[in-house]
This record gives structure tokens, sequence and C-alpha cells, in this order.
């Protein structure tokens, strides 16, 4: 994600510039939690380097902007949404089932 968060900064610095500057709620209840937070998609360190990434469509909450401002939000959103989703961005493999062992903590 950061190197699709970096590629945003290089070509369409007003993208990122939105994507760190706008608060963005993010939500999770279920019965055993209850998560929430916000914070800007990108957040940057006292740098200026990229130090967190949130991008989670299921748990973040639609933003409250005037209506201006929501249509370059949602055209940042989908630009670093297809960074992220580029195929070259992509890391996939096959794990192989003799090779997996899945513990849990909680097992009795």
């Amino acid at each position: 994600m950061g190197a699709a968060a970096a590629t945003l900064r290089e070509k369409d610095h007003r993208a990122f510039d939105i994507l760190t500057g706008t608060p963005v709620s993010f939500r999770f209840d279920s019965a055993d939690a209850h998560l929430s937070t916000v914070a800007p998609m990108i957040t940057l360190d006292h740098s200026g380097r990229i130090c967190e990434i949130r991008f989670n469509n299921r748990s973040m909450v639609v933003p409250r902007l005037e209506p201006d401002l929501a249509r370059e939000f949602y055209s940042a959103y989908r630009t670093f949404a297809e960074l992220l989703y580029a195929p070259e961005a992509q890391l996939n493999f096959q794990l192989d089932e003799r090779k997996l062992n899945v513990s849990s903590p909680l097992s009795n």
C-alpha cells in the first residue's frame, strides 16, 4: 500500500493532499468488539513520510463533506483504489496445504 500512496503523491499531488488532509471515520461493530477511529486515509509523520494507510470500504463511514470537496474526495479515493488494485500492485500466492499449520490461542 505504501508504494501506491507514494505513486499517488508523485502522479496526482492534489489527490494525495485530499487523502492526507480529509478526516474519515472508520467503524466496526460486532458482539465482541466496537472499534472506531477518525483519521485521514493516508497519514504522514512529522517529516512528511507516509506512515499509515487506512483503506477498508466495509468499515469506512461516508464522510460528510461539501459537494465540491466530496467530488474531489471520491475522485482521489478512486484513483488510489485503482493504484491498489492494479495487477502490478498485487501479491498472489498459493499455500500448500501440507505446509500450513493453523493454531489458535483460544483452542481447548
